[in-house]
């Protein structure tokens, strides 16, 4: 089942809200409760329906979630194989704890250089198509040690605890990339803010395109 998760929306949330439909639904034809009394004659919690997302969204990102009912939770995997398609909006002159806009803001910079697109484009991009090594941000779901690395950030005030993880690099495979001034309609629509699968390529690109544009300014004069 593929469901549009909605901006704001974590995936659980989506998860949950597609089994209460089925759950009403399948009450409304008289559908029975699953016997849920364990060995002891107490009452269990368990569902009607099984449902599982076949992978996290941030709640900042809309998109595709992929979801499995029943014995289809066991094959999620085989239909998230394939390329995927990202559109994100970044903005320039400062940088949050989170890479994104829900983060509190930690550094700021001047940004008003960076005028040339064109340079962006045929000095930047190249390095950011094929076969790239990446590290995920603190703030994603990737599980170490077998917690999620956002709630191990989100509950770290200190910092102390996220400063002693050490997040291994990923190779990911970037077919094609675009980017211009302009943000396109069918981006607006969908309300997409950012994504743990880019979120550290847009911090490095602009940082690469700041130094591009001192680079061409310096030359210039």
């Amino acid at each position: 089942l593929a469901v549009h998760k909605p901006l704001t929306w974590t995936s659980n949330d989506v998860v949950s809200y597609i089994r209460g439909i089925l759950t009403r639904d399948a009450g409304d034809r008289g559908a029975k409760p699953p016997n849920n009394n364990n060995n002891r004659g107490k009452r269990s919690r368990k569902p009607m329906f099984k449902v599982g997302h076949g992978g996290t969204l941030d709640p900042l990102a809309s998109g595709v979630l992929v979801l499995g009912v029943g014995k289809g939770t066991t094959s999620l995997q085989s239909y998230l194989e394939g390329s995927k398609h990202y559109s994100a909006v970044a903005e320039l002159g400062y940088e949050t704890d989170t890479l994104d806009a829900e983060g509190k803001m930690v550094k700021t910079a001047a940004w008003d250089h960076v005028t040339d697109i064109d340079t962006v484009k045929t000095k930047i991009l190249p390095k950011f198509t094929g076969k790239i090594e990446q590290v995920p941000p603190l703030y994603s779901a990737i599980r170490i040690d077998g917690k999620r690395l956002y709630e191990i950030a989100r509950k770290d005030d200190s910092g102390e605890a996220a400063a002693k993880i050490e997040i291994p690099k990923r190779e990911v495979e970037i077919y094609e990339m675009e980017i211009g001034t302009e943000v396109e309609e069918s981006v607006v629509r969908s309300g997409v803010v950012d994504g743990a699968k880019y979120r550290d390529a847009v911090e490095t690109i602009e940082a690469a395109a700041a130094e591009a544009a001192k680079v061409a300014a310096a030359a210039a004069g």
